[in-house]
């Protein structure tokens, strides 16, 4: 029959609780729960457990603080310790219903907070809750790591996410992420299209993505998409791409406050007079953002004056010749289009409004409206 602890007993159990989980040094790793821990101690330490070992200056336990331990405890505050809250031994203290043993046993569980630098300063069950979710929602064969937490100004906790699939050998992305996923990393695996990527809704908050060293031929799918006019990085090295719709990169890069490095080096472009001009203006005018551009380059040709030669500072003259006109580009066709019709609609206004100073006659158009 389990013994009836009196105040001075539970007293006791505080002390010891308290001290078990002090900072200093041990022989395994913080927060574990399987080993023999070994702290020193801050306060006057005693122990009514058989799985404590009091001594002069350290109080030995063994199990750490475990379910099993926490049953035999009436009530406990762990205040002002330096959790580690990168160590998985601690999940049991993930967000709990009001009900269970941790809400009710610890009487400072929402003013538990994380000590180590990534997540100094964060409520400890709210970091743990994310990384147990993490965890239970990572995709395999990929590995998952909460890199950063940052608070809004309503006080919530927002993590940053880093979705690990490179090497994998994968012909697709995971079709599934963590919630707030912020960076998925895919270099070195067989993926040949991003129509999967750009359409999957799990994608949308994604900022920073990976594709370096894969099989992708060509990257059409982004134009339009939204996902294309947020992102932050997006590195496309060590593909096969050729070529790219100009057009839309350059309008998606002018709507786009939160982009910050694009990467396309190392890929076969193709090196011609209709493709070179546009492709040049565009990486000169986001030289500041297309962070590679040496390693941007023609592909391998018979051609020495284009075979390997870096794009940026190609001469035109190189791929376009004197007597070849220069390429007119779909956008600049519809800009003239759209110039001449409204100067036809000016020069008709002109002329009917000289001649209804003249007659005081009114135009056709406007005789025959209601």
């Amino acid at each position: 029959m389990r013994e009836k602890y009196g105040p001075t007993s539970q007293a006791i159990l505080l002390l010891s609780a308290f001290s078990v989980v002090a900072p200093g040094p041990h022989t395994h790793k913080r927060n574990s729960s399987d080993y023999l821990v070994n702290r020193y101690c801050t306060l006057v330490d005693h122990s009514i457990t058989t799985q404590c070992v009091q001594t002069e200056y350290r109080l030995l336990c063994r199990g750490g603080l475990t379910r099993e331990w926490m049953r035999e405890v009436i009530m406990y505050c762990f205040l002002d310790n330096q959790w580690d809250c990168s160590d998985g031994g601690l999940d049991w203290l993930a967000m709990k219903d009001e009900r269970s043993a941790a809400r009710t046993r610890i009487v400072d569980y929402e003013q538990l907070m994380c000590h180590q630098q990534l997540y100094r300063g964060k409520p400890l069950h709210k970091v743990m809750d994310i990384i147990k979710t993490m965890r239970r929602t990572c995709p395999e064969p990929c590995t998952c790591t909460m890199t950063h937490v940052v608070s809004d100004a309503a006080g919530a906790v927002i993590p940053l996410i880093t979705v690990n699939c490179a090497g994998k050998e994968l012909d697709g992305p995971p079709g599934t992420l963590p919630p707030n996923t912020t960076t998925l990393r895919l270099e070195g695996n067989k993926i040949n299209a991003i129509r999967s990527i750009v359409q999957n809704p799990q994608y949308k908050k994604l900022a920073d993505l990976y594709l370096d060293n894969n099989s992708i031929s060509a990257v059409k799918e982004l134009e339009g998409s939204e996902w294309f006019t947020t992102f932050r990085v997006l590195s496309l090295r060590g593909n096969f791409l050729k070529q790219i719709p100009v057009y839309a990169f350059d309008k998606a890069f002018q709507v786009n406050n939160n982009i910050m490095h694009v990467f396309l080096g190392h890929n076969p472009w193709r090196c011609d007079c209709h493709f070179i001009p546009r492709f040049q203006g565009l990486l000169l005018k986001y030289k500041r953002v297309i962070r590679d551009l040496p390693d941007i380059r023609c592909s391998k040709s018979d051609d020495k004056t284009t075979s390997f030669v870096q794009i940026s500072t190609m001469p035109l003259g190189n791929v376009c010749n004197s007597d070849m006109e220069m390429p007119i580009s779909t956008i600049n066709i519809v800009n003239l289009v759209l110039l001449t019709l409204i100067m036809l609609v000016l020069g008709r206004f002109l002329y009917d409004w000289r001649n209804f100073k003249a007659t005081g006659k009114l135009p056709w158009l406007s005789s025959i409206l209601p």
